[in-house]
């Protein structure tokens, strides 16, 4: 019995720190969009057409071609419902 609420324990610290690291990355990536927004205001914008328009576009070819057909035949079945709304919304 002992052993058995010391794994509990033990799991639940577990869960507590990786929540925790989580949150931390959470806000580090925050902080960096923050920052790279920031320099491409400063940069200007034709700095960021010539930078970041041909990514932009490779990533919404994907997105188009791959991403929404997939989630689409999630969202078909039951159980892949969640993932294909949730694949749908963020590819949009």
């Amino acid at each position: 019995m002992e052993k058995e609420n010391s794994q509990r324990k033990s799991a639940s610290g577990i869960k507590d720190v990786v929540l925790g690291l989580g949150g931390c990355l959470v806000f580090i990536t925050i902080a960096i969009g923050g920052l790279v927004l920031l320099v491409m205001l400063v940069r200007g914008t034709p700095w960021i057409a010539e930078n970041f328009y041909p990514w932009t576009v490779q990533v919404a070819e994907i997105a188009l071609y791959f991403v929404v057909p997939t989630c689409s035949v999630l969202a078909c079945f039951r159980k892949g419902r969640g993932i294909g709304g949730l694949g749908l919304s963020l590819s949009s």
